[in-house]
């Protein structure tokens, strides 16, 4: 028998990999199953480059001759660079990462007092790996084992897909959205 605390950190790292359309709400939770179910493991910082698309707006890829007079980046190619604090919790065997606070200003030219700055530099986005639908559908699931009744209610009615899956959260909020299409277009054809 696998313990509900278990499944809750495995359907969250699934969910994880693509959070649904209430992503405040969703990483509200997961801040709180962070702290209930994990522990705090120390920071990490991730550096996040945004390119510059050059001086009309057209994406160009590192510095080049539109980039030698552009305003935005000043010949470099690179619009903004940001540095982000990133808390890493361990929750089972999986960790998750939550945002501190983020700068503008590179590690060596700081003066924030932190400390320790993180064991691992991330250098762009995180990328989780993708399990196709699962993640729409462990999301319900975890919404439902936490008794998020009002945000598995609202993902159960705004967010169904096209397509049929063989994932029982996921028929069901196929055939909930079904319904209320049903119930839209009877109303509409009453008023």
């Amino acid at each position: 028998m696998i313990p509900l605390s278990s499944l809750r950190c495995w359907l969250l790292h699934l969910a994880n990999a693509d959070p649904p359309m209430h992503r405040e709400a969703f990483y509200a939770l997961k801040d709180r199953l962070c702290r209930r179910y994990g522990y705090f493991d120390g920071y990490d910082l991730q550096h996040l480059v945004q390119p510059c698309w050059g001086a009309h707006g057209e994406r160009d890829e590192g510095p080049a001759q539109s980039h030698a007079t552009c305003g935005r980046c000043g010949g470099t190619g690179i619009y903004r660079a940001r540095w982000v604090r990133l808390e890493r919790w361990q929750v089972g065997a999986f960790v998750f990462h939550r945002p501190v606070n983020s700068t503008d200003i590179p590690p060596q030219e700081r003066q924030w007092g932190w400390g320790e700055w993180g064991r691992e530099v991330i250098e762009g986005p995180i990328h989780h790996p993708r399990h196709g639908r699962c993640h729409a559908e462990a999301c319900l699931w975890l919404y439902l084992l936490c008794g998020e009744w009002h945000l598995w209610g609202q993902a159960l009615t705004t967010e169904w897909t096209s397509g049929w899956y063989a994932w029982p959260m996921l028929v069901l909020q196929r055939g909930t959205g079904a319904v209320l299409v049903c119930r839209r277009r009877c109303k509409s054809q009453k008023g």
